[in-house]
């Protein structure tokens, strides 16, 4: 098969794809992004699909494995948020902040109500932290220094 002809295929699977993600046919969908995926493992659009599906289907132990596929092949805010979001439904929150975080740093702010989201998110997941978490948090960011203490 030429290249053109699988650039094809591949382009009427993701519209089939996303048309069962959009419908709410997560099963269907997962299906078919794994079979983009095996057709270009580097296809960061069907990887990150293919992680929502789980997302949404409330698998977030498989959705962060395939959100953190997609990240080795694309740093992008909305993966890293989609990735903070399943880690909070874990219950990881130090993580979930941490890659809030991250996401803040990438976001370009040309989304504006995104950038909003991303930061509201971040309040609310760091009021989640037990004192211990919130401790190592914030050392992270403000260091303790002799000179500090005096």
């Amino acid at each position: 098969m030429k290249k053109s002809e699988n650039d094809e295929i591949v382009k009427e699977m993701h519209v089939q794809a996303d048309k069962l993600l959009h419908s709410g046919i997560y099963p269907d969908a997962v299906r078919v992004y794994t079979r983009i995926v095996q057709l270009n493992p580097r296809d960061t659009r069907a990887l990150h699909n293919k992680a929502s599906c789980f997302y949404y289907s409330k698998d977030y132990v498989a959705a962060l494995k395939w959100f953190n596929l997609t990240l080795l092949y694309r740093l992008e805010a909305t993966t890293i948020f989609m990735k903070a979001c399943t880690l909070d439904y874990l219950g990881r929150f130090l993580e979930a902040v941490a890659c809030i975080d991250s996401a803040i740093e990438v976001d370009d702010e040309t989304n504006e109500q995104f950038s909003s989201c991303i930061r509201h998110f971040r309040l609310r997941t760091i009021s989640k932290l037990t004192p211990e978490e919130a401790a190592l948090y914030y050392r992270s960011y403000y260091p303790l220094t002799k000179e500090a203490l005096t």
